[in-house]
């Protein structure tokens, strides 16, 4: 499963369990906001306990991106022992400010810079 367009790439492995996002995710078009949405949906359908988040290579993000991420992990608060385990760069600046209210909605979340 993947969704790409001209500035953003997200790839689902499925052997990985992984969601690898590249590129700047700028959902400010209706169309792009609905794709990645249905994309997490698919990933949620998957009855996973746990996902790895892969944003390292994701250089920049605006309020509609973490909004989406924001209530992707809002709805794992429910399901019990959910994992959620973000891997982030150090290098740039915005993800460990911005990502780190992840935790707010879904308090086992598991960041880790490189």
């Amino acid at each position: 499963m993947e969704y790409k367009n001209e500035t953003i790439h997200i790839q689902f492995d499925d052997a990985a369990n992984r969601l690898k996002f590249s590129g700047r995710l700028r959902a400010q078009d209706n169309s792009v906001f609905y794709a990645i949405n249905e994309l997490l949906q698919k990933v949620n359908e998957l009855h996973r306990s746990s996902l790895i988040i892969d944003v390292r290579s994701l250089e920049d993000i605006n309020s509609s991106g973490l909004g989406i991420l924001y209530r992707f992990a809002a709805s794992k608060r429910d399901n019990g022992n959910y994992s959620l385990h973000i891997k982030a760069n150090q290098k740039i600046l915005w993800q460990e400010k911005r990502l780190t209210n992840l935790k707010t909605f879904l308090p086992s979340t598991v960041l880790s810079f490189s």
